[in-house]
């Protein structure tokens, strides 16, 4: 009768490990990995982080619970979550099929006004619109209709700096020159530049500087460049992308052996080409007409 009883009992822990081991399985870790995977997809596609973050926390909990061993709460926080995942998937279809005529429409009245755009304002718009389309290309149109909408909130402003680059063109173009000298009347360095704004988008620039610049510099140099220009509204962009350096001496006061003394400096020159923007520079035309004087024709 002993022998009995203790091999009921083995029978019962058996099949309550069976048991056990079962609801285990209906929470696996590969489940869990599957449903996780559907909550990021789903974020990434732009649903709003308030109807995730339910099912993120029922995540947390499963998980608690599997490491706990309480597996009746698990299956219950499991079958929410995917319940909630289920419907938050059936909202995003929904919306994407309500999206698309908008996203359809605004995107082709918005490649139209492009239309009215030269230059960097139209390279600006269709930086947005290479992620646009990239959106849409992946079907994340929660997030193109978004960037759409905010393109459409900016096209004014383009429109706006494109009626003033027109309107600043004609002005800019010539030749334009400064000449500058320190107003400490110790100082006699002459600081020159020119601009000359070609009408085919080309610019090329020389400035140097002679003379005494500091109580205890002397500079000697010059740099004349080429590259391109254009307009955002009424700044104009330059880049430069050749430069040569026809002589660059710095003469510095210091002191040697309790004496004062100047030490000349003689640089390199150079001609060479620049890949990289590191000799950009942008200026207003308010800047540019304050600054410099136009020579006239």
């Amino acid at each position: 009768m002993k022998a009995f009883k203790i091999h009921l009992i083995c029978v019962l822990f058996v099949l309550s490990l069976l048991l056990f081991l079962s609801s285990c399985s209906n929470v696996s870790d590969k489940k869990l990995k599957v449903t996780e995977d559907r909550i990021n997809t789903l974020e990434s596609k732009g649903v709003p982080d308030t109807m995730l973050t339910v099912p993120r926390v029922l995540m947390a909990q499963i998980k608690a619970c599997k490491m706990s061993g309480n597996m009746r709460m698990c299956n219950k926080y499991n079958d929410s979550m995917n319940l909630l995942v289920d419907n938050v998937e059936t909202w995003l279809g929904a919306k994407m099929e309500e999206n698309r005529p908008f996203i359809d429409s605004l995107h082709k009245e918005l490649t139209t006004q492009k239309e009215k755009l030269t230059g960097l304002h139209i390279k600006a718009v269709d930086s947005i619109f290479v992620i646009i389309d990239s959106f849409i290309s992946q079907n994340w149109l929660l997030q193109a209709r978004h960037k759409l909408v905010e393109l459409n909130t900016l096209f004014p402003i383009f429109l706006e700096n494109e009626a003033k680059a027109k309107k600043f063109r004609p002005k800019i173009i010539g030749v334009w020159k400064s000449v500058e000298t320190p107003m400490d009347k110790s100082l006699n360095a002459v600081w020159k530049r020119i601009f000359n704004f070609q009408k085919d988008g080309t610019v090329k620039t020389r400035e140097s500087k002679k003379g005494k610049s500091q109580v205890n510099l002397i500079e000697d140099w010059e740099f004349v460049s080429s590259g391109t220009w254009d307009l955002i509204g009424d700044t104009i962009f330059i880049k430069i992308d050749k430069e040569k350096c026809t002589r660059q001496i710095y003469t510095s006061l210091i002191v040697k052996n309790g004496k004062e003394e100047w030490e000349k400096n003689v640089k390199p020159t150079y001609d060479t080409t620049f890949t990289e923007k590191t000799k950009d520079s942008f200026m207003t035309y308010d800047y540019l007409s304050h600054s410099l004087d136009k020579k006239r024709r």
